[in-house]
């Protein structure tokens, strides 16, 4: 047993301490990345993302519709009636990047309307997975304990598959098999110094990490979505922009029919 000083002591508690930040940190990012992001965007694609497709495919609407009354317009300058068949073949070419876009983004949202469906695990469920996964990081994870046995890193790894799926009952087998493996305090604390120096530094690079997770999306939206009349804000505005290129899209195909029943005075 070693004979801690006052300085070791102090040394070992403020190690414990960075252990334990980095296993909140660790968390709290792999949680952002693995379940919050995917809520998030799933959230705001159902909320206010399918207001902004339907707008988006609106405005590709008249673009088109706006692109086909120009083209017959070079017709029309030589006094000329329009080749209908082969303007539409020029749409459909011009707008083949548009189309892909659209059935893309209608994938997204049957896919996020999917994934609210799931069952998640219960509230009470959710804080025992985030509790046994701290402590398990906190025990296994090769930055912390880069001294322990290959087998630990291979058993860290069965502990993130485990919470990637949210099995609690596969961390709780593994908690239990390390709290029966356990045997007591280490006999040697290595580099204590140059341990605190290092789990300092990449306790730091967490935050900024985590900080520049928030700041984009879906992140930046984590409050907003929780605020119904924003959300409701954000469908008004879309609404009334949907209203105009609808009534301009009205407008437009008169136009065009009236333009498909012109017969020129063919110049002879």
């Amino acid at each position: 047993m070693i004979d801690l000083t006052e300085e070791s002591k102090n040394g070992l508690a403020r190690l414990e301490l960075l252990k334990k930040e980095y296993a909140d940190l660790f968390e709290q990012r792999n949680y952002m990345l693995q379940y919050e992001e995917s809520l998030l965007v799933s959230l705001y694609l159902t909320l206010v993302g399918q207001f902004q497709f339907r707008l988006f495919s609106l405005k590709g609407d008249l673009s088109q519709l706006n692109q086909r009354i120009q083209l017959a317009q070079v017709y029309f300058n030589r006094n000329e009636l329009p080749d209908w068949h082969s303007i539409d073949k020029k749409i459909e070419a011009k707008f083949k990047d548009y189309y892909r876009q659209i059935e893309a983004e209608a994938k997204k949202l049957a896919a996020a309307k999917e994934f609210l469906k799931t069952n998640f695990i219960s509230d009470e469920d959710a804080t025992k997975l985030k509790a046994i996964y701290k402590l398990l990081v906190k025990k296994l994870h090769p930055d912390l304990n880069p001294s322990h046995p290959a087998k630990d890193a291979e058993l860290f790894l069965k502990v993130q598959a485990a919470y990637d799926l949210a099995d609690l009952e596969a961390l709780n087998e593994i908690l239990l098999y390390l709290t029966n493996e356990e045997a007591g305090v280490p006999g040697d604390i290595p580099d204590l110094k140059k341990q605190i120096e290092k789990i300092a530094a990449v306790n730091r690079d967490l935050k900024v990490k985590i900080e520049k997770l928030n700041n984009v999306f879906p992140f930046i939206y984590r409050d907003k979505l929780k605020d119904e009349k924003w959300v409701e804000d954000e469908r008004t505005q879309l609404d009334l922009q949907m209203q105009l290129v609808e009534k301009e899209l009205e407008m437009k195909t008169e136009y065009l029919m009236l333009l498909k029943s012109w017969k020129p005075e063919l110049l002879h």
